[in-house]
């Protein structure tokens, strides 16, 4: 199970879209490889945003991030966490924590 939890942000916080996206059956089924996928959009600056994981068990983590420019000048930045799949079909929780970090 994934949880996206936003950090507080002032009250001058762009609207920033946020979505998570759990491991495709592809990866559960066939690689045995799973990615859970942190997703922000709309970011205006480069390193607008920080992405933070947890799990419940507390164990060390494997991730990993990109940031892209879109067409319309915003940035969508993606945080990926590689998990066992065990541990996903086990229950085990994984949050996602973004926070902003703009100049407003």
């Amino acid at each position: 199970m994934a949880v996206i939890r936003p950090l507080p942000s002032p009250s001058a916080a762009p609207k920033l879209d946020v979505s998570l996206l759990p491991p495709s059956l592809e990866e559960l089924f066939i690689s045995h490889n799973a990615t859970v996928t942190c997703v922000v959009s709309n970011v205006e600056t480069p390193g607008g945003v920080s992405i933070s994981w947890k799990r419940s068990s507390g164990a060390g983590l494997d991730v990993s991030q990109t940031e892209d420019r879109q067409a319309d000048g915003s940035y969508t930045v993606r945080s990926f966490l590689r998990v066992c799949v065990e541990e996903w079909n086990g229950g085990e929780t994984f949050e996602c924590a973004v926070g902003w970090m703009g100049t407003r």
